[in-house]
């Protein structure tokens, strides 16, 4: 009987022991209820957080789209208004170039008829010059027969030599000025 009283003494220190343990069990169950309900609260702001996160990330995410198909609408705008602004450009250079080369080639004819009247005057002038050289030769040759007391064709022959100098140069200056004609119209 002893035996029996000693084991339900142990019964009764094993009881009370499991009372311990499940007090404790308790205590653990309510402050892990508690760290579980905090928890729940905090993963409930972290998913709120979150899903807030998320919306902002997708209406980022279209306003990007929208943005980007915007730029590509622009770019598309400015390439083509880049070609019309190239075919406009080349347009008016071409213009500008057609009216500038009108302008030069109606210089140029202009040119060429004052060279081709100034080479005529030229050419009568030079055959005036030639004719009057001779009437000087000959002149020259009357004057030689001419007798030195005839002093007054003497004076006359120096005024035909003078005339004929002045000829001469005129002759030359003629000579450049068809050099110079020849030179305008190379370039």
């Amino acid at each position: 009987m002893l035996d029996q009283i000693k084991s339900l003494m142990q019964v009764k220190d094993h009881i009370e022991e499991i009372k311990r343990a499940a007090v404790q069990n308790r205590d653990s169950i309510i402050s892990l209820s508690q760290e579980l309900t905090e928890f729940k609260e905090k993963f409930a702001e972290i998913q709120e957080a979150q899903q807030e996160l998320l919306d902002t990330l997708k209406e980022g995410m279209k306003a990007l789209d929208e943005s980007k198909e915007d730029l590509k609408k622009e770019v598309y705008d400015f390439k083509v208004l880049k070609s019309d602004l190239q075919k406009q450009i080349l347009q008016k250079f071409e213009e500008e170039i057609r009216g500038s080369l009108i302008k030069e080639f109606d210089k140029l004819k202009d040119d060429a008829a004052a060279y081709n009247e100034l080479k005529d005057r030229i050419s009568r002038i030079a055959a005036d010059s030639l004719e009057a050289s001779q009437q000087i030769g000959k002149f020259i040759q009357i004057g030689k027969s001419i007798q030195a007391k005839d002093f007054e064709m003497e004076k006359f022959a120096k005024q035909l030599l003078e005339m004929d100098k002045e000829k001469l140069g005129l002759m030359r200056k003629i000579d450049a000025l068809e050099r110079l004609v020849s030179k305008m119209r190379r370039n």
